[in-house]
């Protein structure tokens, strides 16, 4: 029974730091290019597109009640996009423009004894670059068409985007596997993907902690012993580890050597678990006789060589980062690929094992 337990909680294990990990990614990208907003006026039901007069009463057009009413559908908006022009003595500014010229401590200062008027005007012209559609407006994808089924899903993702507290770790979509624009905490400490990666860490945490408790209870099983193995000790100290990085990640304290005692406290994690790993396969192979009819010897193998390989990895990248200065892009494209790979552990553990009763 105990062997169905490890073999669920290695994939489970594997399934959520996976997850975690390149579903920030994902989350981060999607709602980067996701540009559909609540609108606000004019919306798609106005019979006629309104003329406002500035007056005293609207702060001159600056805090006209009509222009801060949004819409609750994300449909009621126009396709086309309105320019905000306000036409004063003879020109026509752009709103923006006109608020930052004739506004003071947002006093108007200019002449209060002329009739001027705030009008929406079609994006025209020989300056427009690309599309006179509004990208904010949802009428204009295709995937409107879903939106009376999804609605709640759309208007949730839309609310996400317009809450304060929302950030975005980079400017343009990425794939720091190879580009290396941005890194794992970068991402993981912003709102919202900052609840996704912490919910599922702090799972995975737990999951390790039965993950090593399985391998210990298995190897005294099989080879009737009761001792508490190294590699126990090791993986129950990267979990912690793991907690304490969780715990602290996208957390500002006032504190001397915050940064360097986070960055040392993923370091541990790595090294714990790597040589709780290296520990593992170590037992494994030296028993091998022992466990042969438990797990399959070609992932044990594997295995083997796939720790070789990481162990080669870490020489030869300690050596560039000792001898060279790489920079912030190449450490980023390191720390996504190494993390990533070092999940496969997990993987093979479900792997290796056969479903035998001991």
């Amino acid at each position: 029974m105990s062997i169905l337990k490890l073999k669920f909680v290695s994939f489970w294990l594997f399934f959520t730091t996976f997850t975690s990990v390149v579903g920030i990614l994902f989350i981060s990208n999607f709602l980067l290019s996701y540009n559909i907003t609540f609108p606000s006026y004019p919306f798609k039901d106005t019979s006629v597109i309104k003329t406002l007069e500035c007056t005293s009463s609207n702060n001159y057009c600056k805090d006209a009640s009509l222009l801060k009413k949004k819409s609750k559908n994300l449909d009621n908006c126009t396709k086309e996009y309105f320019i905000r022009h306000i036409n004063y003595l003879g020109n026509r500014y752009d709103q923006d423009i006109f608020n930052m010229n004739f506004f003071e401590n947002n006093n108007f200062i200019g002449n209060k004894e002329v009739k001027f008027f705030l009008t929406f005007d079609k994006r025209t012209g020989k300056n427009v670059i690309g599309e006179k559609l509004d990208a904010s407006c949802i009428l204009n994808y295709e995937f409107y068409k879903y939106y009376p089924y999804f609605k709640t899903v759309f208007e949730f993702i839309s609310k996400l985007k317009e809450n304060e507290k929302f950030s975005q770790g980079h400017n343009k979509i990425v794939n720091p596997y190879i580009d290396g624009h941005v890194s794992i905490s970068n991402i993981a400490k912003r709102f919202p993907t900052n609840y996704f990666f912490k919910t599922l860490l702090f799972t995975a945490s737990v999951f390790m902690i039965f993950y090593w408790t399985l391998y210990n209870s298995i190897f005294n099983k099989i080879q009737k012993k009761e001792r508490n193995n190294i590699f126990f000790y090791a993986g129950i100290l990267s979990s912690f580890f793991l907690i304490l990085h969780v715990f602290f990640l996208g957390l500002k304290l006032e504190l001397t050597y915050y940064e360097k005692i986070r960055r040392l406290i993923l370091i541990l994690f790595i090294f714990f678990e790597v040589f709780a790993q290296i520990n593992l396969t170590i037992n494994l192979y030296k028993n091998k006789k022992n466990f042969s009819f438990y797990i399959n010897s070609f992932f044990l193998e594997f295995k083997k060589y796939f720790i070789i390989l990481i162990f080669i990895i870490v020489l030869i990248f300690l050596t560039i980062f000792i001898i060279f200065n790489p920079g912030s892009e190449f450490n980023n494209i390191v720390e996504w690929n190494f993390f990533t790979i070092l999940l496969l552990f997990y993987l093979l553990s479900f792997l290796m094992w056969r479903k035998r009763k001991i």
